[in-house]
């Protein structure tokens, strides 16, 4: 759960709570997640926030989480090619790039390739 964050162990069929925060409450909104990708000890996700419209809208953000598990930056929200339904399945986060995986319209398949340094500049908001 991201506001208030939440992490759990999966105990046999129980979640036990491990870690909880209060997060900034613009994560209230944060529905799903790519699994993370960690990278220089730092975890990585692509999460998304819908407007509930006809048809809804899907908007992401990438948001980076410490060794401890606390958000330290994120994003802004954005779509990968403007359309109303875009849903990101995966991240990647290597030393020159950052390949994410998402479809529209649940219908496409696409990968997304970014110069690492253009991601490092959006991802500029610290909590």
């Amino acid at each position: 759960k991201w506001h208030p964050m939440t992490i759990c162990n999966l105990n046999g069929d129980t979640l036990e709570k491990v870690i909880q925060y209060d997060s900034n409450k613009l994560f209230k909104y944060v529905r799903g997640s790519t699994c993370a990708s960690t990278f220089e000890n730092q975890h990585w996700f692509v999460v998304h926030i819908v407007s509930h419209e006809k048809p809804r809208h899907y908007y992401h953000m990438l948001v980076i989480l410490n060794e401890e598990y606390k958000i330290i930056k994120h994003s802004s929200i954005f779509k990968f090619e403007g359309e109303s339904i875009e849903y990101c399945l995966g991240i990647i986060v290597e030393k020159d790039s950052v390949i994410m995986s998402y479809s529209t319209w649940d219908r496409t398949t696409r990968i997304g390739v970014y110069d690492k340094k253009y991601i490092d500049s959006i991802v500029k908001y610290t909590v």
